[in-house]
């Protein structure tokens, strides 16, 4: 499964979800089996006397009291974590041992953990941290402005029209099934694009709010929140650089090979952002009109600003929800908090070891394993700031109270 990854037949729907609240006493696992993926090194399926029953979920989603019941073993571990842009975190548990081909089929459940940021920012607190179970694992996560789309699931062996529907993960840590719609829309303001779900294919937009899936009008897709004044509209395109349009698909650009950058808008303005190659953005004037497309060459992007000069080899640059640029390299976080996007400064990305990716105003990079102690432990580094002081979450603390591993 994907970084961005994600045993029993998909039976969600609406009523189901809505009594998976914490209080819910019913959200139990059914009677535990075993695993050969745990058995003998001879083969056998018969678990060594120190191997653990494995859970068997008897729900589709199951709240809190199920997952702690798995969340102390020391066979599940975090695999994954990620962060929305108004800065609450999800985190991914799976089994470990297990036979990649039980894991592709989706035989054993997953736990998710969810936070919101005022859980932990100040260290976390296990009185707010949300916990469920879900049986179909096979999904990938995607933040939202508010919080978080959890893909259908794509299990093997099973057709796409028996795929477990997609999930919304609310402001509130809440979740429930996402609610397909009939029609057909172009971008919403503030909706992420997504995978439609079974029984549809193709292209689609969740609005975090709502639950809503809408069907996009086209092979389309968008990085982050849908931002009217600021978002870049992509569409499926064998050509190297990208086909993207900032009119909402009225009109369809693309860059000349082999000149690799990436668009920004500001407003009514579009520019040109290089990667290390160039080491300038320029706003992009001219260009010429062929096959139904403008096409850039370097010299129809006029340099406004040079960015500064160094072996970070820049990739692209990005801007935030308030029309801040950053550029992430190998050796630090670039940032432009002025209204001309002249002034650039150098702020330090020393935890990360390395890139990190922007989500919202936030800086996130890992999960890593970090040495605390005798043990090692996987750890999340945020950034509110983007760059000036940096928290190190650690994963395994991420659960309820009544199932904290750090007791």
């Amino acid at each position: 499964m994907s970084v961005f990854r994600v045993v029993v037949a998909s039976l969600v729907v609406a009523s189901m979800l809505g009594s998976c609240s914490d209080a819910d006493p019913q959200n139990r696992l059914a009677e535990p089996r075993t695993s050969s993926s745990l058995g003998r090194p001879d083969g056998s399926s018969e678990p060594p006397p120190t191997a653990l029953p494995v859970p068997a979920a008897d729900r589709p989603v199951a709240g809190t009291h199920a997952a702690i019941e798995v969340l102390p073993r020391p066979d599940i571990r975090p695999e994954g974590a990620y962060l929305s842009e108004n800065g609450n975190l999800l985190v991914w548990w799976e089994l470990t041992g297990i036979r990649d081909r039980d894991a592709f089929g989706c035989r054993y459940p997953v736990a998710v953990t969810w936070v919101p940021r005022r859980g932990w920012s100040g260290g976390v607190s296990t009185g707010a941290v949300h916990a469920w179970l879900l049986a179909d694992g096979m999904r990938e996560v995607l933040p939202t402005r508010t919080g978080f789309y959890v893909s259908h699931s794509e299990c093997s062996g099973r057709e796409f029209r028996d795929q477990a529907p997609g999930l919304v993960v609310d402001d509130r840590g809440r979740i429930r099934t996402a609610r397909a719609a009939s029609a057909t829309e172009g971008p919403r303001e503030g909706a992420t694009s997504v995978p439609c779900g079974p029984p549809t294919r193709g292209s689609c937009q969740v609005d975090p709010e709502t639950g809503r899936v809408f069907r996009l009008p086209g092979p389309l897709s968008w990085i982050g929140s849908w931002r009217e004044q600021a978002s870049i509209l992509w569409r499926a395109s064998s050509h190297i650089s990208g086909t993207w349009s900032v009119d909402g698909g009225t009109t369809w650009n693309q860059f000349i090979d082999p000149w690799d950058a990436s668009p920004l808008r500001r407003g009514g303005t579009t520019f040109a952002a290089s990667n290390g190659v160039r080491s300038s953005f320029g706003e992009l004037t001219g260009g010429s009109f062929r096959e139904g497309f403008v096409e850039w060459a370097p010299g129809d992007a006029a340099p406004m600003a040079p960015l500064p000069k160094s072996v970070d080899g820049y990739r692209s640059w990005q801007t935030t929800p308030d029309g801040t640029l950053v550029g992430i390299g190998r050796g630090g976080v670039y940032v432009s908090e002025g209204s001309n996007w002249y002034d650039v400064t150098r702020r330090d990305m020393r935890p990360c070891g390395g890139g990190a990716l922007l989500v919202g105003r936030y800086l996130v990079c890992g999960p890593q394993r970090l040495k605390k102690g005798p043990r090692t432990a996987l750890g999340l580094h945020v950034s509110d700031d983007l760059g000036v002081t940096w928290s190190t979450i650690l994963l395994d603390s991420v659960v309820p109270r009544t199932a904290d591993r750090r007791r």
